[in-house]
């Protein structure tokens, strides 16, 4: 049973029974006012794919629940006899990426015996991955050559009336026909496009432009097809025909290289059961003996990072358990925060100025030096105002030097290029220029958020930090994932198929197993970071990324609902912030390692330096059949689709945005300035880290 709060909570094994979730008790009101005058400020720093075990288990901290790597021993079914134990050898680059998928979670969570998974399959799964089994989604590739051969006439129509009017001159009936017709077309994409090109950049203001030339040209070319002088639109159709055809078959090809075998398959399985020592992460480690570990914080889904970070933004994943690219409406908990703010009442729940009454002005921030995942909210850019919530890093900094700190800040990582900091071990497999890998970056960033919280005075007090990830990332872990409830129907929780999300399934078909959402994912690192903790503190109660958005309701916005069943349920995290009467000094910064990376060449399985595409680059991405990052490759925009790195993903995201939103007839007009300003913002802000590293 749980302890009650303000007692010590009993040490229960890490691996404990599987008992179905329990109600919380009720919240003391006198704690948790408490609670609010030491967390005036809530800042969420979330990392990317790393497992528990992986990260803390080997690093020196004496509360945790020692890791005996004989009890916890993973198959190897090509040995004869024995598992391979986890052990303290692991290093930032394992020479690959992981499985993490949905259906490589379950498998690493290996067959229930007597109700409880023995967490055994780990090695087996990233075996299949490097023997090219690795389960994915099917890719219709026929719809997609179908699709191409239907949008071929349109692209041979355009390129003849360019070639035509090239020859012959622009006069006549053509041009009154395109040049309307290419001002609507360009006008429908950029009303609602906006202020997504805030968040988006230059591609929306690319695909207005490509969009409406190419509807006004193949309009005049229909226009004018009985008296067309020159090259018929059925000879240019067959060149366009063919440049579609040839763009999908190298997709096609890029997607089949994950289904090729590794001759070293065997022995690079091993490396998952690899956990990284302390001199691998002395930020992470120093920060968990100085603050609280939450040893049984759960990722929301057995899966990857997007269903991930959407349950720690809206307490859902909308029915999602991969990565699905499509824009969300699903209410987030920065809308809650607004609705509070603004005094309204929203789903039932009863409203008021007492609400408000917490809240900074504005109620809430993002901060990120690139495209954030979070962008797939639509709703939290569509009001002009919301332009001003995206904010850089610099910003970050600046805000809590000068006290200007919103209620709830959330900081996405750089996922992309050379600057990337993410701690994705897709991102860790060649050392950088900064001889570093992207796991010192991340320490990096971790170092410099949390100094930046004790620059001014009073904000120390006054701000608490968490630090956590998205998901285990495919990387060992002991403990078995707690059952749960699911997000449910409730009015706070919709989930909206969009025209978009359909549009892509046609193509690229998830086919999971059914999945009822009543199983928590893989145990993650979190760190909760205040005055206010106990030095050293180990909180062994359950929680998910839905105590993030529960525990901001609670602190900042009581009056509203709830965001789901799953948040109704989850246990918030400011119960720790009153274990103490007093504030304890800021520790000094813990310095990340100093010691430069082996050079690519240096070691055979780092390859040259990984190019993620980003912001307009045209980069190469990893092997995706062998896990290593050449930098000779390209990239597949399927790999986005198929699980591929978030870089790509976040690119992806772009251009589907642009779709989607087109077929908005009742979007604002003035979205298209406050978009534009967003999306230039984060290549900016790109673009300058790049230049920092």
């Amino acid at each position: 049973m749980r302890a009650r709060r303000g007692n010590p909570a009993p040490r229960t094994p890490v691996t404990g029974t599987d008992q179905p979730p329990l109600d919380r008790s009720p919240v003391d009101a006198t704690r948790l006012g408490l609670a609010r005058e030491r967390a005036r400020h809530v800042v969420v720093l979330m990392l990317e794919n790393r497992a528990f075990d992986h990260v803390l288990a080997f690093s020196g901290h004496p509360g945790l629940t020692p890791l005996d790597p004989a009890q916890h021993r993973n198959r190897v079914p090509w040995r004869a006899s024995g598992g391979e134990p986890p052990n303290g050898d692991g290093t930032a680059m394992l020479g690959g990426d992981p499985p993490h998928s949905h259906d490589a979670a379950k498998r690493q969570m290996g067959t229930p015996v007597g109700g409880v998974a023995p967490m055994d399959g780990f090695v087996e799964a990233y075996k299949l991955k490097l023997d090219g089994k690795e389960h994915l989604p099917v890719v219709h590739w026929r719809r997609l050559f179908g699709a191409a051969a239907v949008l071929s006439p349109l692209l041979g129509g355009a390129a003849s009336t360019l070639w035509r009017r090239a020859q012959h001159g622009w006069g006549g009936l053509g041009p009154w026909v395109a040049v309307p017709t290419g001002v609507l077309g360009a006008a429908a994409l950029a009303r609602p496009l906006g202020r997504a090109s805030r968040v988006a950049g230059w591609r929306i203001a690319l695909a207005v432009l490509v969009g409406g030339s190419v509807a006004g040209a193949g309009a005049e070319a229909i226009a004018g097809a009985g008296r067309r002088r020159g090259p018929a639109i059925g000879l240019w159709t067959l060149p366009a025909a063919a440049a579609l055809a040839a763009v999908v078959e190298r997709q096609r090809r890029a997607h089949a290289r994950r289904l090729r075998r590794r001759p070293d398959a065997a022995e690079r399985a091993l490396a998952v059961m690899g956990c990284l020592p302390a001199g691998e992460v002395p930020v992470l480690g120093a920060l968990a003996q100085q603050f609280a570990v939450c040893e049984r914080w759960f990722s929301s889904v057995p899966g990857a990072t997007w269903p991930n970070r959407n349950f720690l933004h809206a307490g859902t994943s909308a029915q999602s358990v991969d990565i699905e690219i499509g824009l969300y409406q699903d209410r987030t908990v920065f809308e809650l925060l607004d609705d509070a703010a603004s005094g309204g009442a929203s789903d039932g729940a009863r409203g008021g100025a007492s609400d408000g009454a917490m809240l900074t002005d504005p109620a809430w921030r993002i901060y990120a030096d690139g495209t954030p995942q979070v962008f797939c909210f639509e709703r939290l850019w569509r009001a002009p105002e919301q332009a001003e919530r995206w904010c850089a890093m610099d910003d970050f900094h600046r805000h809590a030097a000068d006290g200007t700190l919103a209620s709830y800040s959330f900081i996405e990582p750089r996922h992309s290029g050379a600057a990337s900091n993410s701690m994705h071990p897709g991102n860790n497999l060649a050392v950088g220029e900064d001889d570093r890998v992207d796991l010192d970056r991340a320490e990096i960033l971790v170092r410099d958020v949390y100094q930046a919280i004790g620059r001014r005075p009073g904000g120390w007090e006054s701000t608490v930090l968490v630090v956590t990830f998205d998901e285990h990332g495919g990387t060992f872990d002991r403990a078995r994932p707690p059952r749960t409830v699911a997000p449910g129907t409730a009015a706070a929780v919709r989930h909206p198929v969009i025209t978009l999300r359909r549009f892509v399934a046609w193509f690229v078909e998830h086919r999971n197993a059914p999945f009822d959402f009543r199983r928590c994912g893989l145990r993650v690192p979190t760190l909760v970071i205040s005055p206010w903790v106990a030095q050293g503190g180990v909180d062994r109660h359950d929680y998910d990324h839905t105590s993030v958005p529960e525990t901001v309701r609670q602190l900042f916005a009581p009056g509203q609902a709830p965001l789901g069943r799953r948040a109704a349920r989850a246990r918030p995290f400011w119960d720790l912030l009153v274990a103490s009467a007093r504030p304890r000094p800021m520790p000094p910064a813990p310095e990340p390692r100093r010691q430069p990376r082996r050079r690519p060449g240096a070691d055979r399985d780092t390859g040259a330096a990984r190019s993620t595409p980003g912001a307009g680059e045209a980069g190469a991405a990893p092997d995706a059949g062998t896990g290593t990052g050449t930098g000779t490759g390209y990239w597949s925009p399927f790999d986005a689709t198929t699980g591929g790195d978030l870089p790509a993903q976040m690119l992806r995201l772009e251009e589907l945005a642009a779709a989607e939103l087109d077929r908005r007839p009742g979007a604002a007009v003035t979205a298209r300035a406050g978009a534009e300003t967003v999306v230039e913002r984060f290549r900016q802000w790109a673009r300058r880290a790049d230049g920092q590293r």
